[in-house]
């Protein structure tokens, strides 16, 4: 949600507003205030501060400049390193199922798709998925963002980032990380 509408949301959620008055009130239950949703600037602070890893620009690194190609994309490696440290640490609060005997091997999918979106009316990302959750497998919440960028799947700095990403994938094998392209 954009900054408008959040604090459109922010307003109407706990504040009583009277058309007569400029002057807003607090929504009162039993003559307690609800609770109000944190200040735009408090959210805003809070989420920049949130590492996620280093973005790569796709105009600057996949296109040959006569592209205009609006977008970032994430090393496929190292978020998987990272994610992989996520779902082990035990206060996670994540059951792994471990496939057969293989412990502590970590099953993937990648997959990409494009979609008409926005002003640019094409997008595509790529997202790579952890297959090793037990009840979240089909939820959005195990569902990574490695690319995303304004144009179509058949562009050219999308063909560079699948190469990227094989190279990863056959460095992973050689890693004995199993990872399943869809």
């Amino acid at each position: 949600m954009g900054k408008r509408k959040y604090l459109k949301l922010y307003r109407d959620c706990a504040f009583n507003n009277n058309c007569r008055n400029i002057q807003t009130t607090r929504i009162t239950v039993s003559n307690y205030p609800i609770p109000r949703l944190v200040s735009y600037n408090k959210l805003m602070q809070f989420i920049k501060s949130i590492s996620i890893g280093t973005l790569y620009n796709v105009q600057d690194t996949l296109c040959d400049g006569t592209e205009k190609v609006i977008g970032c994309y994430r090393n496929m490696r190292k978020l998987l390193v990272n994610l992989a440290k996520f779902y082990l640490n035990k206060c996670s609060g994540y059951s792994l199922l471990w496939f057969g005997e293989e412990t502590n091997t970590f099953h993937v999918a990648l997959g990409g798709d494009g979609a008409p979106f926005g002003k640019d009316d094409t997008s595509c990302s790529w997202l790579v998925s952890f297959l090793n959750i037990r009840s979240g497998v089909l939820s959005s919440n195990e569902n990574f963002l490695i690319f995303g960028a304004n144009c179509k799947e058949d562009a050219l700095p999308v063909k560079r980032y699948i190469k990227i990403l094989l190279s990863d994938i056959c460095i992973a094998q050689l890693l004995r990380i199993k990872t399943f392209v869809f």
